[in-house]
């Protein structure tokens, strides 16, 4: 709530390797979805799968113990939360 750094230019992300689970994605959203993909993977996550629904795609990612959800919206995330495990079942 606190970390609203949207429209950062700065090129590098100071999550990358500090905090867990989707406090330390918020630097993707925004991004274009193939590359946040692509950025999730190199940061060690699994993909588990994606369900549609009101406009939006939902991609679920597993990383040890933690399980997010990436909201794609024309293309771009939106938003990256945690969820529970069982989202990652």
């Amino acid at each position: 709530m606190a970390d609203c750094e949207t429209g950062s230019s700065q090129g590098t992300s100071h999550a990358k390797h500090g905090g867990s689970g989707a406090a330390a994605l918020q630097d993707l959203v925004g991004a274009r979805a193939s590359s946040g993909e692509a950025e999730m993977e190199s940061r060690g996550y699994e993909f588990i799968s994606t369900e549609k629904g009101g406009g939006s795609a939902y991609s679920t990612w597993l990383k040890g113990s933690h399980c997010v959800t990436a909201r794609t919206v024309d293309g771009h995330y939106r938003s990256i939360v945690d969820v529970t495990m069982a989202d990652c079942e």
